[in-house]
């Protein structure tokens, strides 16, 4: 599908799933289904690791341990089950465009970008020296 369509369809899905493993790999690295959900200002339910963990209120984390966690299907089961029964809890995604402005905005990460460029600059010319 293309790109600029896909929101119309996020729009569609009350609570949008982020699963990541709780070792190297899933802590270091951000999937595009993070910053998208947020931007489109979805509920989300993530495992507590990486981006995640510093972006999403503590409600929109579920526990996940190491490479292959059998126990977070459950923990995911019981936390849908929740906002089955407390569908007001979805009103908290309405925070979430925000987030997605204030830590994946294009011009936000193209800054960081350049920051870390310029300090591997300067250490490598402080090296030389």
């Amino acid at each position: 599908m293309p790109y600029d369509e896909l929101p119309q369809y996020l729009n569609l899905i009350d609570v949008c799933l982020s699963t990541q493993t709780n070792n190297l790999v899933g802590q270091v690295r951000t999937t595009g289904k993070l910053p998208l959900y947020l931007a489109t200002g979805r509920y989300i339910l993530a495992s507590d690791v990486g981006e995640a963990r510093i972006v999403l209120s503590k409600e929109m984390r579920v526990p996940y341990e190491g490479a292959k966690d059998p126990g977070y299907p459950q923990r995911l089961k019981a936390r849908i089950e929740t906002i089955l029964e407390h569908p007001e809890m979805l009103n908290a995604s309405t925070m979430n465009v925000a987030i997605a402005k204030k830590h994946f905005d294009y011009a936000i990460l193209g800054d960081r970008m350049r920051q870390v460029i310029e300090a591997t600059i300067e250490s490598r010319r402080a090296v030389k020296k």
